[in-house]
């Protein structure tokens, strides 16, 4: 994207620190003037951020101290805050996390080095940053994702605006009729789709689709409380089945990935309702939580490398005609790779999370057949659970043995349980009465490093 096809003006360069907003709001709001804060204890760093975003024609003010950082913030209107995420006085995601405060249409980047990845995520999931940009940078790709950030801001902006004007004139007239109704709905639909083009975002300078997807799958797990061991077992026999099936590589490879990342949609479902037995929910409540594949897919639709994975999420629990199949072919609108995620993810989730055996998992699935899975997919997967051996799977899962605890000892990593909850946090330090409970939940669950 050019410059001038984003409406900006070029600025003389001026001396790093300087400031080029002028305090005249009014008069800074004419059209393409772009304005950017940066911050960074290097003021080394600051200058290379200033020269290369005013060739691109910003206006640039830049600070090496947080707090006054801060001020500038209460006291101007940025369209984009970028900050590093290592400094002494405030780390870069509580520094951006304060600005919402005084400047929340502002979009928020991260500059981050391989460290702080943790750090960037846990800022990420709390919603106060947009995206990241990894240290050393790349000019070019630093610049596409800023000119992103603004376009995107500028379509969120105008949709907003669109629908503040439709509530007023709502207000004003008391007409309630269904033409209007259908205009906010629309206007609605175009928020949503802002919004989920700005989570996607942040994956934009991973240029492998195979990194993008580790950077979701970490999200969920983080996200869901879900054990890392069961996402990669779930992604290996997804991917082994697809290859014993014969298909081709990009499917499989697909199928592979889909299974990591099925749940995603449950990260835009209330905290409340993702973790509600189902049993226990009302139809209203199941009507929603059943909506989390769709919510993937709209997630990862506008991502090019994505769509076929985005396809596969959206339809894997979707009930089959009366019919059934009687073949690979899908039917209607079901596509096969679907019918396959959606055997693996059940049998799975049964056989590991729910500590249903091999056969009660095989009987559960023939219940479901002509409704919820395809009778030609079922018949190759037990064919193929006949040729593994699955009795692998807890000393794989496992890793260490609770006998051989002694007091004192620190863990060196997460424990979690069978359905993915936290137990004990790495670092935590055993006493005799944590051993003791870590040896008798081992005894009758399946727990996870």
């Amino acid at each position: 994207m050019s410059t001038e096809s984003m409406g900006v003006f070029t600025q003389n360069t001026q001396p790093s620190g300087l400031r080029l907003v002028e305090e005249n709001n009014e008069a800074d709001s004419v059209k393409g003037q772009h304005k950017i804060l940066c911050v960074d204890d290097e003021p080394e760093i600051l200058d290379a951020l200033a020269r290369m975003l005013k060739r691109s024609g910003y206006l640039i003010d830049t600070e090496t101290q947080p707090v006054r950082a801060l001020d500038l913030v209460a006291k101007y209107k940025y369209d984009i805050i970028i900050s590093d995420m290592r400094m002494p006085a405030m780390d870069g995601a509580e520094f951006l996390a304060a600005t919402e405060k005084f400047s929340p249409d502002s979009l928020r980047i991260l500059l981050t080095g391989y460290s702080d990845q943790e750090a960037t995520v846990r800022a990420i999931n709390e919603g106060k940053v947009y995206g990241y940009i990894s240290k050393p940078w790349n000019n070019k790709a630093f610049k596409a994702v800023v000119e992103d950030a603004l376009l995107y801001k500028c379509e969120f902006d105008k949709a907003r605006k669109k629908y503040s004007k439709l509530k007023q004139t709502h207000k004003k007239t008391g007409d309630v009729n269904r033409q209007m109704y259908k205009q906010i709905h629309q206007v609605n639909d175009e928020l949503l789709k802002v919004k989920q083009q700005l989570n996607v975002s942040h994956g934009a300078l991973m240029s492998e689709k195979k990194a993008m997807i580790e950077a979701f799958s970490e999200l969920v797990n983080l996200k869901l409380n879900r054990s890392v061991a069961f996402t990669r077992l779930i992604s290996r026999y997804a991917r082994d089945f697809a290859e014993f099936l014969q298909l081709k590589s990009d499917t499989v490879n697909d199928i592979s990935y889909a299974a990591m990342l099925y749940p995603l949609g449950k990260l835009f479902l209330p905290w409340s309702l993702v973790y509600k037995p189902n049993n226990t929910m009302s139809a209203f409540e199941l009507k929603r939580f059943n909506q989390h594949p769709r919510l993937g897919y709209e997630f990862l639709k506008p991502i090019k490398q994505m769509e076929g994975i985005a396809n596969i999420i959206l339809y894997y629990q979707k009930k089959l005609n009366k019919v059934g199949a009687s073949s690979f072919k899908a039917v209607a609108d079901i596509p096969f790779e679907s019918k396959v995620l959606s055997i693996i993810v059940d049998f799975f989730e049964q056989f590991i999370i729910q500590k249903v055996s091999i056969k009660n998992s095989i009987e559960k699935l023939s219940e479901g057949l002509d409704e919820h899975y395809d009778r030609a997919v079922f018949k190759s997967f037990v064919e193929y659970i006949e040729q593994i051996n699955l009795d692998n799977v807890k000393a794989v899962s496992l890793g260490f043995e609770p006998d051989n605890l002694v007091g004192g000892d620190v863990l060196s990593q997460n424990i979690y349980s069978a359905n993915g909850m936290l137990l004990l946090a790495k670092g935590s330090v055993l006493t005799e009465k944590i051993i003791e409970t870590i040896q008798l939940y081992f005894k009758s669950h399946r727990i996870y490093l």
